[in-house]
């Protein structure tokens, strides 16, 4: 089978993340229950006006937003996220799993990676890789009456130094496992 020229990507099948240090990504952590990813990328540009016109503009180049709802609540990945150390106390069957979220505590930058499957069956995927993230965004843990915990994080992604990379969209003729693109 050739690789399809236009994929039609399906559903959302996986998400990953991993702590960035500097630009590079360390050891993948997966979101269980990932529900949906959302990437969105923008551009900051500057319009000249004179004349009572508009004279030039200058694209002042790529950076993206990003938001993904998880169903139910993964420590790790918050860990990654919030730049917290979970801890647990205790042994079974009465173990206590605590992570304390600091006000002075910064949150760090992290990769994602999600994966989306075509319509004929996941014989291609669709990789959508952001490389250094950060949530910016209200984290809302909403608990209610016949309900699952089902938050979402979002925030901005910017440039790696490195390569200049803020986005990329890998297309696999045959699906794979998530990974760190190349």
């Amino acid at each position: 089978m050739a690789i399809d020229s236009h994929l039609k990507a399906y559903t959302i099948t996986d998400l990953k993340i991993a702590p960035v240090t500097g630009d590079t990504p360390g050891t993948l952590v997966d979101v269980p229950g990932i529900q949906s990813m959302t990437v969105k990328i923008s551009t900051e540009s500057v319009t000249l006006r004179g004349d009572n016109t508009q004279i030039s503009v200058v694209d002042k180049g790529n950076t993206a937003s990003f938001e993904f709802t998880e169903g139910g609540l993964n420590f790790a990945a918050m860990d990654i996220m919030f730049g917290t150390v979970t801890s647990d106390s205790g042994t079974t069957p009465n173990v206590t799993r605590t992570m304390n979220i600091l006000g002075a505590t910064a949150r760090p930058y992290f990769f994602v990676v999600g994966k989306s499957i075509n319509d004929n069956g996941g014989a291609q995927d669709l990789h959508v890789a952001v490389w250094k993230c950060k949530v910016t965004d209200d984290v809302e843990l909403k608990i209610a009456d016949g309900e699952f915990l089902v938050p979402t994080f979002g925030g901005i992604a910017i440039a790696r130094t490195d390569n200049k990379k803020v986005v990329s969209l890998v297309h696999h003729e045959t699906a794979a496992a998530l990974a760190i693109p190349a």
